[in-house]
């Protein structure tokens, strides 16, 4: 009924709503923005269709802040005011980013486990059950420009018979998880029910460098849902943004200790930062 409708529209595509609708859906007048796990590889399907010139070009825009909602909605900015997305916000908007030379994390992560979010059980695995995080604690000793600065990993683990426990790594976290990603040079990102969540974005915001699922290969694709490859835009960049973010791109969360290794060995993207 929305496509039928006479004027044009601007309608978002959020979820996994445009994966199961990549190809099956007829050029139109109304503008598609595809949100979330859309991938760029959809947006790209979609423009390759149309057929007139001025026709409205679809666009990609990944997740956006977890529970922030529009800022000129009264009534929904007031019961957001609490989240943590609003915080980000604030506090982003407020403060600027630290230099890397006063951060005092080396990497930072704070995740919740579940059936749903197998990457997340994975990359559990790797750091805590296989000895993952005596590497990564390795890499960050061998380099003399992070060997000062601290890591701190923690996971609340909300599977059955373990929920509520918590798991923790490293130096204690600072209570304040947004001044804590504020303060380290690493964010990891890993995926949950959406590639990243919103991590990306506070992670960037507050000047720490995204460390993400190079497109839900951590985790053969579980988590995909039928989503072709949602870190694309940041990893290729597109068309009309041809530049690739410098973040930490991982395959394997096994796999975690010797990215990070290469990226600190990289001059070119350490010039880009």
């Amino acid at each position: 009924a929305l496509l039928a409708y006479r004027h044009p529209l601007t309608l978002v595509l959020a979820g996994d709503l445009s994966c199961r609708l990549a190809g099956k859906l007829p050029a139109t007048h109304h503008r598609l923005l595809f949100a979330n796990d859309a991938a760029q590889t959809v947006v790209d399907d979609y423009n390759s269709r149309l057929t007139t010139p001025r026709a409205p070009r679809a666009a990609f825009f990944p997740f956006g802040f977890e529970g922030l909602e529009v800022a000129a909605d009264s009534i929904a900015s007031s019961l957001d005011a609490d989240s943590a997305a609003a915080a980000v916000r604030d506090r982003a908007f407020m403060t600027r980013a630290l230099p890397a030379s006063q951060r005092t994390y080396f990497l930072s992560l704070a995740a919740s486990l579940n059936r749903r979010k197998p990457s997340r059980n994975r990359l559990y695995a790797s750091l805590v059950e296989n000895g993952g995080f005596k590497h990564l604690e390795a890499v960050r000793k061998r380099r003399p420009e992070t060997a000062g600065l601290v890591t701190s990993v923690k996971f609340v683990d909300d599977r059955p018979l373990q929920a509520g426990a918590a798991i923790s790594l490293g130096a204690n976290a600072i209570s304040d998880s947004v001044e804590l990603t504020r303060r380290s040079v690493f964010s990891v990102a890993p995926a949950g029910d959406f590639w990243t969540s919103g991590r990306i974005l506070e992670s960037m915001m507050l000047g720490a460098i995204p460390v993400v699922d190079a497109t839900y290969l951590t985790d053969d694709g579980e988590s995909a849902k039928g989503c072709g490859d949602p870190a694309k835009f940041w990893r290729d960049g597109a068309p009309d943004f041809p530049h690739k973010a410098p973040f930490v791109f991982v395959d394997d969360w096994a796999h975690l200790p010797d990215a990070l290794d290469a990226f600190l060995f990289n001059t070119t993207i350490q010039a880009r930062l």
